[in-house]
């Protein structure tokens, strides 16, 4: 399906580049692939502190999941990612797509926690954990993930809690 250059596109595009402090063509691209309509809030408002959790919390099991294979650069990588977020949520009680960043915190990272923003709207396993799944070489990994859930958009949130 072909997409077009829209206002919405440039807007979020914006957006991101501002969070990030990184390349138009990267947070253009990260606009393209995955819609405005699907990342708006996320790029745009402060994470609900039970998101932003979830979020730390699955950057938390991709580093235990890296050390379990031995892969210490993704290790350390993802280990730095879920401090961040931690830290960021234990002293505002929130935060938002400019925790990441962070140095070390490079663009697979985000597009990782874009992944798991998406994954968490339709309940499916990001497309890192499944292939670290189906490697079969984490298989403490394999038994210990979990569906992402995303729920900010969420109309209500009683009695949402993480799910990591």
């Amino acid at each position: 399906m072909r997409k077009y250059i829209t206002s919405d596109i440039n807007a979020t595009a914006h957006s991101i580049k501002s969070k990030l402090d990184c390349t138009w063509k990267f947070a253009f691209g990260l606009a393209v692939d995955y819609g405005p309509e699907s990342i708006h809030a996320f790029v745009s408002t402060q994470w609900h502190s039970d998101d932003a959790r979830a979020l730390a919390d699955h950057f938390w099991a991709l580093h235990k999941a890296y050390e379990e294979v031995r892969d210490r650069g993704r290790s350390i990588t993802m280990s730095k990612a879920a401090k961040s977020i931690y830290n960021a949520i234990d002293t505002c009680g929130t935060c938002n797509l400019s925790v990441l960043n962070s140095p070390g915190i490079g663009k697979s990272v985000v597009r990782e926690a874009f992944d798991f923003h998406v994954a968490g709207s339709s309940a499916e396993l990001t497309p890192r954990s499944r292939k670290i799944i189906l490697s079969g070489h984490a298989l403490g990994y394999a038994h210990r993930a979990k569906v992402p859930l995303w729920l900010s958009h969420s109309p209500s949130r009683k009695g949402h809690t993480s799910m990591h």
